[in-house]
């Protein structure tokens, strides 16, 4: 039989203009059993499978495989036109608080229209937002990242001059403003044109050009920041002084630091940092193959 009740969201079966495509299905599924039986080789596609089945696969896919699942033909159009398989789509595509909170924002949008403004972006805008405080001195090739709702600027370079402030911007507030944070311990190195990665609220700015632009710090490396009032920074065992690399965090645990250029020239070596070993060191990566 059909069977196959319970695969479905709570609300119904597969939509009502799936019927005559199922029974296109079902006869070239008599067609490939009849061949089958006469000995002759059979290719069985995607095609046969039942209106329930071929619901259930879609409601795993992203946005932009529906959309090209979608242009095949008229059976997966049909299949993928239901309004849930677009909902399944987008939790899939952006998580599920989301996809809820965006049907809940615009409810007299489809959810096959939301996706595709989400995936191409369409109607999207820039917008002036006014806030309180500033960041002074004026500087350029500052590192910034989002942690959470905060917007965080760490150092930067004013006129051929190190920087090396914090200041934060809480978007959570009824009138944000910036400000700017002090140290409750040493502040850290100078830094110019650092990077930064962001792991479990921890906000990390490493190794970078240090003061006056006078080539890599020894005293520069990864630095822990806590986005609250106050500084700690983290003396460790560093890999070589460096500035223009990447840093970036790997599975919530590790800290990735790769490439770069110091003192001896271009770097293409690999560090990386385990955040949850009883004594945090860096390490130098083995990689195998040409590095690039």
């Amino acid at each position: 039989g059909r069977g196959g009740r319970g695969i479905f969201p709570p609300g119904g079966g597969p939509p009502a203009t799936a019927a005559a495509p199922q029974q296109n299905a079902h006869q070239q599924q008599r067609k490939a059993n009849a061949k089958a039986a006469s000995g002759e080789e059979v290719e069985v596609g995607i095609e046969c499978l039942s209106d329930e089945l071929l619901h259930k696969i879609v409601c795993h896919l992203d946005p932009v495989s529906a959309l090209s699942m979608k242009s095949t033909n008229k059976h997966f159009r049909e299949i993928i036109g239901d309004s849930r398989v677009w909902r399944n789509a987008m939790e899939n595509y952006v998580g599920e608080e989301c996809t809820a909170h965006l049907s809940h924002s615009y409810p007299d949008v489809s959810m096959d229209e939301l996706a595709k403004q989400v995936v191409t972006l369409k109607g999207l805008k820039w917008t002036h937002k006014k806030v309180g405080g500033k960041v002074a001195p004026s500087r350029c090739n500052f590192s910034s990242c989002a942690v959470g709702s905060k917007i965080v600027i760490f150092g930067g370079d004013h006129c051929q001059q190190a920087l090396n402030d914090t200041h934060v911007l809480d978007l959570t507030r009824h009138n944000p403003r910036w400000k700017k944070l002090e140290a409750l311990r040493p502040r850290l190195p100078p830094q110019v044109a650092l990077e930064t990665a962001e792991m479990d609220g921890l906000l990390l700015a490493a190794a970078a050009e240090g003061g006056q632009g006078h080539g890599p710090n020894g005293q520069n490396g990864p630095h822990g920041h806590s986005g609250e009032a106050g500084e700690a920074a983290m003396d460790l065992p560093l890999p070589p002084g460096r500035f223009g690399h990447t840093i970036r965090a790997l599975d919530g645990r590790y800290v990735v630091l790769f490439g770069g250029c110091g003192n001896s020239g271009l770097y293409n070596d690999t560090w990386l940092l385990d955040m949850e070993a009883p004594v945090l060191a860096w390490r130098r990566g083995e990689v195998e193959g040409d590095r690039p």
